[in-house]
């Protein structure tokens, strides 16, 4: 997945010091409500439907049958019988089919809705809509929300904080794809997305048994800066493939990028280990 912005670094500097009053985004949310709804999320996510209850949101894996990914997401509980699913944006689509082909003999439907993430001040008819936009994404200024979706026509950049946040080397959502092992995404990822003592649910075998031996996943997700616009997806180390960018966000006014990367377990990364990425200089570390 490529991503391209012409002033990612300088418009996203604006976002957070609260000078930007542009901003629009907007995002793609699925609505579970109904009376099972508590119990169908409980038996389709990693994290407990409970915690995401008491802490009013929380992260969590949507595996399929297999243990592999699925979706990272974002679950905001709204009340017992109404809660909102928030993944990548450009997998909403998927996501939306994932949960759908598993309700059956259930009391819950589900929505996709849009939702507008805007700046500025608010009109009251904005804040008649409004939701702590903190609840949706970490590490994000308080003074953005997001509101229903009722400005379609101004201006809007859906994945621009997918592309923020991995510039600010933060795992979202878009670092995640299709086959990927769960235990792909590092250590601190798992502890806010997965209960282990909570039932069952989809996709639980692999994360159990992964867990129980102690056992590694053949890659890892780390993060790329590079010097440049890379030609290809491969990671090298010398003439050494040892990897492959997942999600790529390019500053084209600037001419470098930013990446998540599957990376070989056998690698040891530095902070900053020097490599290539697509032909061009870049540097490799931890997220």
């Amino acid at each position: 997945m490529r991503q391209d912005f012409a002033h990612l670094s300088s418009e996203g500097a604006a976002l957070e010091s609260g000078r930007s009053l542009r901003f629009r985004s907007t995002v793609e949310v699925i609505v579970v409500e109904g009376a099972d709804a508590a119990s169908f999320l409980q038996g389709q996510l990693t994290q407990d439907i409970e915690r995401i209850r008491d802490e009013r949101s929380g992260w969590s894996f949507v595996l399929e049958p297999d243990g592999k990914f699925g979706f990272l997401v974002r679950v905001i509980f709204l009340s017992d019988d109404r809660f909102l699913v928030l993944g990548s944006g450009t997998h909403s689509e998927g996501l939306f089919a994932r949960l759908e082909r598993f309700r059956f003999r259930v009391a819950v439907t589900l929505r996709r809705v849009s939702f507008t993430l805007c700046s500025g001040a608010l009109s009251p008819h904005e804040q008649s809509h409004a939701i702590d936009l903190c609840s949706l994404l970490p590490e994000v200024p308080e003074w953005l929300v997001p509101i229903a979706d009722a400005d379609r026509d101004r201006e809007s950049e859906s994945s621009f904080l997918a592309a923020w946040a991995l510039r600010r080397r933060q795992i979202g959502p878009d670092d995640v794809e299709e086959g990927m092992n769960p235990y792909e995404v590092g250590a601190e990822v798992i502890a806010r997305s997965v209960s282990y003592t909570k039932g069952c649910y989809t996709g639980q075998e692999l994360v159990a048994r992964m867990d129980a031996r102690g056992a590694q996943a053949p890659f890892r997700l780390c993060w790329l800066e590079i010097q440049g616009i890379p030609e290809d997806n491969d990671i090298r180390l010398g003439v050494d493939v040892v990897g492959e960018i997942v999600h790529l966000v390019v500053d084209s006014d600037a001419q470098v990028a930013y990446a998540s990367a599957r990376i070989k377990r056998t690698v040891e990364t530095t902070d900053s280990l020097p490599c290539t990425a697509g032909g061009v200089p870049a540097f490799l570390s931890e997220f």
